[in-house]
């Protein structure tokens, strides 16, 4: 079950996700994240917030700032299921389960949106009372053939 439904992306399917060990960006301040945000290998080797189709897994914890700072990232399983919110001013619908959608890279609030990119499929809406809900969390899995770690 889902926990922490204040963070962006949040391990779903009860599994335990493997966690390694990385460092942050040289330039934290432009690429900074919170717990429970999306993060990626940039070309310099460094953890950054994903931006994209570039994803490596869901950060432990927030971004510190620090120079090549170690930090905790949850990789993703593309077998496992994950929640996150829909936008804000969007109600949850039904009719969007089994859709591909995209993800709005918003430090500390990252969303599903529409796009052509599809880096995940709605599978279901996080509890009952979240249907129909403006900014209720979806249910999804990672697309594996868009998704990738790094550069």
């Amino acid at each position: 079950m889902a926990r922490q439904q204040s963070k962006s992306v949040l391990l779903y399917s009860g599994v335990t996700a493997q966690t390694i060990t990385q460092q942050e960006t040289s330039n934290t301040s432009s690429n900074a994240w919170y717990s429970g945000d999306l993060v990626h290998i940039s070309a310099t080797g460094y953890a950054t917030i994903s931006t994209g189709v570039l994803i490596l897994g869901i950060a432990v914890s927030t971004c510190t700032g620090v120079d090549h700072a170690d930090f905790d990232v949850e990789l993703l399983d593309f077998n496992a299921l994950y929640t996150m919110t829909e936008v804000a001013t969007t109600a949850t619908a039904r009719a969007n389960i089994g859709a591909l959608w995209d993800i709005t890279y918003t430090p500390g609030a990252h969303t599903i949106t529409t796009d052509a990119s599809h880096h995940i499929y709605a599978v279901g809406i996080y509890e009952g009372n979240d249907d129909t809900t403006a900014g209720g969390r979806y249910i999804f899995k990672f697309n594996q053939t868009v998704v990738v770690p790094g550069t």
